[in-house]
């Protein structure tokens, strides 16, 4: 798992801990993105912001903030920090976020998210995790484990109303055509089955 992402005003993140299992970045992927963020909270208490780029200084090390990023219907891009009224540290707008290929199956062109805080990002694919979290990978390589939770202007403090993964328009249709039709198919082959047995006993009859 990681420890920690380093933000330098956009979606960037560092390698996992020596030693730790990395993700496959190839299981259970989701494409349904939009489903899956519009209106949500991306949660991870264990990033940090890496304020010596902006701010270097001898001895300068990062600080833990935590990610609580809302990603509101219209590709606003929110940061809950200490919520609305904060003197000093208020929720307010910290960039945009886009999906690009949504619901899409194609290996070539899968569904993708991207973050523009000061200037656009990379395209992250998303997978889910046996735990009820996701996995952001940039390629194969996993650069962020976070939770999303429902709703906006919450904060993560509660992670237990976890985001399940979505699936994409029509295809729960899809499958319950598929075993519509299975059944139905089953039904004819069952009375032509049975008309085949009558006939046949007809003929005996006679």
């Amino acid at each position: 798992m990681m420890k920690h992402i380093i933000f330098t005003g956009a979606l960037l993140l560092s390698s996992a801990m020596a030693g730790e299992a990395m993700a496959d970045c190839a299981t259970n992927p989701v494409t349904n993105l939009n489903t899956l963020l519009s209106g949500n909270t991306v949660c991870d208490a264990t990033a940090t912001y890496d304020t010596c780029i902006k701010h270097p200084s001898p001895g300068c090390k990062p600080t833990v903030m935590g990610i609580q990023e809302e990603h509101l219907t219209g590709s606003q891009l929110w940061d809950y920090k200490k919520g609305d009224g904060d003197p000093i540290d208020p929720r307010k707008q910290v960039g945009t976020w886009s999906v690009a290929n949504n619901c899409s199956t194609n290996p070539t062109a899968p569904a993708t998210v991207s973050y523009t805080y000061n200037v656009p990002g990379p395209a992250y694919k998303v997978y889910s995790t046996v735990d009820g979290n996701y996995d952001f990978c940039d390629g194969t390589t996993k650069v962020a484990s976070v939770t999303i939770i429902p709703g906006t202007n919450i904060g993560c403090k509660d992670l237990t109303a976890k985001v399940t993964p979505p699936t994409c328009p029509g295809f729960a249709q899809g499958a319950q055509e598929a075993k519509e039709a299975k059944e139905t198919k089953g039904a004819k082959e069952t009375k032509e089955t049975k008309g085949a047995k009558e006939t046949k006993e007809d003929k005996r009859g006679k």
